[in-house]
């Protein structure tokens, strides 16, 4: 169902998109990064790092309360590190979303985030254009996808079709658009997921306060539902460029909050794969899809289902050192 629901939300984010138009083995711990472009990202995205985990948990999972203080930590960082220049960057990206006929309707009295804006959002504040993410999200994403339900079927143990998706979405995306772009999109789109529910919370946390204190102009018809939704939502924006970051660089120190923070193996399997993808793309730019698949699967270069023996400890750790699940 999880996967489902992700390849669900990505089609309708490529959608409203378009709307805008008219390596190595598992058994290897020494894995390679993927060679990152001088920094495009503007510096009010820039957030340093004001809390820093303990390094030696006693284990490799931080326990529920554990985890509870290193969030709680890591909002306050984060709503620290908002910026005038960061909420007027968002708000012209917000600004060019709006106009080109994004929706962002609420679906409920209240503020909540719209899960499909938010991977547009942080794509297009990493610098992604709206051909970018149509070329990555329609053309590529799509391609793989359905040649990936012609050719395979997925099983317990035996994941194909999803595999294929998402290595070949890299591995096409790659050769047309290059490997920072094809990064840039294909993780964001796993951190939309991630941090979701926080930005909601944010979201909704915001819209009461601004409610609270305008309460009495919106008694008088000076100030409408939608202005404070619209507030709380600049708000929420801000806010998730600064939580993803913060939610990073946090993740980098700790392996304990690594694994906390993305408990479902899917992640790991997809991080995973979409890195293998990208050293096809570099490495077999001739090849067919189905040919670099092949390869990949039978050199046992991918993670071929979510179970614990397939994304083991020593899998998650290895992922740990890379920066295959972060941009910067």
């Amino acid at each position: 169902m999880e996967k489902h629901l992700k390849a669900v939300s990505f089609v309708l984010t490529v959608m409203l998109v378009f709307s805008m138009l008219t390596t190595t083995s598992l058994a290897a711990v020494g894995v390679a990064y993927d060679q990152q472009p001088p920094q495009a990202i503007s510096l009010d995205s820039q957030i340093s790092n004001q809390f820093t985990l303990k390094s030696s948990y006693s284990n490799t999972v931080l326990t529920a309360n554990e985890y509870e203080l290193a969030l709680e930590q890591i909002r306050i960082n984060a709503e620290a590190a908002i910026t005038p220049e960061l909420k007027a960057k968002v708000a012209k990206i917000r600004g060019e979303l709006n106009d080109k006929n994004i929706s962002t309707e609420i679906v409920t009295p209240f503020a909540t985030y719209d899960s499909i804006s938010l991977e547009a959002l942080l794509n297009m504040n990493d610098g992604l254009t709206v051909i970018d993410i149509f070329k990555i999200g329609v053309t590529h994403a799509n391609a793989a996808r359905d040649e990936a339900v012609d050719l395979y079927e997925d099983t317990t143990t035996e994941m194909r079709r999803d595999a294929f998706r998402h290595m070949t979405w890299n591995f096409r995306s790659l050769k047309d658009v290059g490997v920072h772009k094809t990064r840039v999109a294909s993780i964001n789109h796993e951190w939309a997921y991630v941090i979701l529910p926080e930005i909601n919370r944010y979201e909704q946390e915001r819209f009461d306060y601004y409610f609270d204190q305008y309460y009495n102009l919106i008694m008088l018809g000076l100030i409408s539902i939608m202005d404070i939704r619209a507030m709380a939502k600049a708000d929420a924006d801000a806010y998730a460029i600064t939580y993803r970051d913060e939610l990073i660089e946090n993740c980098k120190n700790s392996l304990a909050l690594f694994n906390s923070t993305f408990t479902s193996n899917s992640y790991i399997m997809d991080f995973w794969n979409n890195k293998v993808g990208r050293d096809y793309g570099k490495s077999h730019p001739s090849s067919s899809t189905d040919d670099v698949f092949t390869m990949a699967w039978n050199a046992d270069k991918l993670i071929k289902n979510e179970t614990s023996s397939a994304v083991s400890s020593s899998i998650r750790s290895s992922l740990h050192t890379t920066n295959w699940w972060y941009i910067w």
